[in-house]
């Protein structure tokens, strides 16, 4: 199971032409939808999941460990990405991308430009792209304003969070939320002065329409982490891990990161990244800009529940305000 956002079909297919093993290939629209789907029953054989996911899966016994004999090319995952606290030795986890999170605007319509995460909300025309679905990033939002941690587990600081998203929760922010995988469109188009967004949204953006900027805000961006899993009902355990064993190959990697323009954790995969991506600090950021950055992490119990509660009320909000 794999992020709609897509795979290179080139990629599958070459897999097939080395192995003689077809590809199926299914897709879902947000990481809360694939963990359900696996708390469910459903049977997969690699899963892609955000790494803040990864708790409660493997607390419910539903990942198989990596058999790392089978899975010789993670020698090439950059030691910043491994052994990381929500996955000690990477048990269950084999890091695939990574990214920031920050504020894209278009330079000809904006005229105070963005630097802080709250400048979001003075922007007259502002819309949340699609991004009110993701309850991790909005809550990020919310903390590193307020001088937060985004991976806090202090449930007062959550509810200050949520207050804060509260008070700005409306009809201008919140009409008509639009798809995330458009609001480079929109963006580029002028439906839309400014968003949050991801690297992907910046490099498509900016190719759509060279007005689009995208920034990181002084507070500190919050980082993704994108991990493949198997899970433990997988019935070709052995040819999961061969399938990310490919994928970990260099060559392989770069070229799902020409496709999409994601950040790949492979070391030794930039001689074969395309120039213009290799060399956008947009997608490989400088170690100076990831200053007062924050990879999300998976909450306590007692946070997850604060967290979603006040997102289940700020949804009914939403829809009372439609």
């Amino acid at each position: 199971m794999h992020y709609e956002d897509g795979f290179p079909q080139s990629l599958l297919d070459k897999f097939t032409a080395e192995t003689g093993v077809k590809v199926t290939y299914n897709t879902f629209s947000e990481y809360e939808e694939a963990v359900q789907r696996l708390l469910d029953g459903e049977v997969a054989d690699v899963t892609w999941m955000s790494n803040n996911n990864l708790t409660v899966l493997s607390e419910r016994g539903l990942l198989a460990p990596i058999r790392y004999m089978n899975v010789p090319n993670f020698r090439y995952v950059n030691a910043s990405f491994r052994d990381l606290s929500f996955d000690p030795g990477n048990k269950y986890a084999v890091p695939w991308l990574w990214g920031t999170t920050g504020l894209l605007y278009r330079s000809d319509l904006v005229k105070q430009p963005p630097v802080k995460w709250s400048d979001l909300w003075t922007i007259s025309r502002a819309k949340l792209a699609g991004v009110w679905q993701d309850r991790r990033t909005m809550f990020g939002m919310a903390l590193m304003s307020l001088g937060y941690s985004v991976n806090t587990s202090n449930v007062t600081e959550i509810d200050e969070a949520a207050a804060f998203l509260e008070a700005r929760w409306d009809k201008q922010t919140f009409v008509e939320p639009i798809d995330p995988y458009t609001s480079a469109a929109a963006l580029a188009d002028g439906t839309l002065e400014a968003s949050l967004g991801w690297t992907y949204d910046a490099y498509t953006g900016r190719g759509l329409n060279e007005k689009v900027v995208y920034l990181l805000p002084e507070e500190g961006t919050m980082l993704w982490l994108e991990v493949m899993l198997i899970p433990a009902n997988s019935p070709h355990r052995a040819t999961a891990e061969a399938f990310i064993n490919f994928l970990l190959e260099p060559e392989n990697a770069a070229i799902y990161t020409n496709a999409f323009a994601y950040a790949t954790v492979v070391d030794g995969a930039q001689p074969f990244i395309d120039d213009v991506i290799a060399n956008d600090v947009t997608i490989f950021p400088t170690a100076a800009m990831l200053n007062g950055a924050e990879l999300f992490q998976p909450l306590s119990l007692e946070a997850e529940d604060a967290l979603n509660a006040h997102w289940e009320r700020l949804m009914a909000l939403t829809n009372k305000e439609s």
